[in-house]
Order: C-alpha cells, then sequence, then structure tokens
C-alpha cells in the first residue's frame, strides 16, 4: 500500500525538478547621467547593477548597487589658499518594489520605490602657503529612491531596459538617467 505522504511528497519533489532552478530571477546593468538638484556639481556618468525577482507579471522585488558618479564642485579661489580639486562621490545600495504594466508582449513600463542606503564622499585637495593638503568627510543615510522606465524584450531572455530615478539623500535630489540590459534566467 502506498502512503499518502509519500505519494504528496514524490509529486511535489517532481513539479520542483521540473521547474528551472532560477526561473523568475533576473539581473540588469545601467550607465547614464546623474544629476543633483543641490549644490554647485556637474553632471556625471553613474552605474548601476540589480539582481531581482519576478514574482508574477505585474511584481517584482530588485536590489543592487548604484554609484551615482564622482562629481566636480565649483569653487572659487580665496586669498589665502588656492583649491586644486574639490570633488563629492556618491555610492549605495538599494532596495525596492517594483510594478510592472506590460502593454504587449515585447515592450512593458513599470514604477519602482524603495530605499537607498548611500554614503556621500567629499574631498578636497588644497594648497596653502606653498604646501598641499587633502581633506575629506563622509556623509551616510538611508533616504528615498522612485523610478520609471521602460523594457523592450529581444527575447525571452534578453531586453533593453531605459529609466529614469531619482535619489532624495538627506533633502537634496539626485537625478539619474540611464540605459542598459536586463538579463532572465
Amino acid at each position: 500500500m502506498i502512503n499518502n505522504k509519500w505519494l504528496l511528497a514524490s509529486g511535489f519533489a517532481l513539479g520542483l525538478l521540473t521547474q528551472p532552478a532560477l526561473a523568475g530571477f533576473y539581473v540588469s546593468g545601467t550607465g547614464g547621467l546623474s544629476n543633483p538638484e543641490a549644490y554647485d556639481l556637474d553632471e556625471a556618468l553613474g552605474l548601476s547593477v540589480q539582481a531581482g525577482y519576478q514574482i508574477n507579471p505585474y511584481f517584482a522585488i530588485q536590489g543592487g548597487a548604484t554609484h551615482l558618479g564622482t562629481f566636480d564642485v565649483e569653487y572659487s579661489q580665496n586669498d589665502s589658499y588656492y583649491i586644486n580639486e574639490e570633488t563629492v562621490s556618491l555610492y549605495g545600495a538599494e532596495a525596492s518594489f517594483v510594478v510592472t504594466l506590460p502593454l504587449s508582449e515585447e515592450f512593458s513600463l513599470y514604477g519602482k520605490a524603495g530605499l537607498f542606503i548611500w554614503e556621500s564622499n567629499y574631498e578636497v585637495e588644497y594648497s596653502e602657503r606653498r604646501r598641499d593638503y587633502i581633506s575629506s568627510e563622509t556623509t551616510d543615510g538611508t533616504d528615498a529612491a522612485y523610478g520609471i522606465g521602460g523594457e523592450v524584450r529581444l527575447n525571452p531572455k534578453f531586453s533593453i531596459i531605459a529609466e529614469a530615478n531619482w535619489y532624495d539623500l538627506d533633502g537634496s535630489e539626485v537625478n539619474y538617467f540611464s540605459g542598459g540590459v536586463k538579463f532572465k534566467f
């Protein structure tokens, strides 16, 4: 006589074995321009790498690392010292919920919202009385991150994506506009 628990466990195991182990998982990478709205910072190149899980056609969760760029600070010369270089680097980790609106088999729009755990490194190199100095300061925080994007699927595994993301860093917004690729397992 066959035990019902054995039959149920065998059916469950067989079901797991017939599904791809990584179905629903994806990775993406983007590159683009970051533009801080505060301070006198120039635009900079930003990069982002994300990994996620597509729960169903409409919802996903994702996390990753984003480097918003190293920005040159516009400065003015002082009579007592001369600034050689002044930069701010912004980077961090993010976790987001993603809501997708499939418009066709090949195209979808999405929005995302989550948290950005960030760090900012300010560094200044200056000369005073014929001596060179370097001074730096690090600030960090956890703030809101949100964005919108579009995805064009070239085949079931590979897509091209374009995004507009906004990061609220202690009340100062940084815009990150990017394009990249997405690979589904």
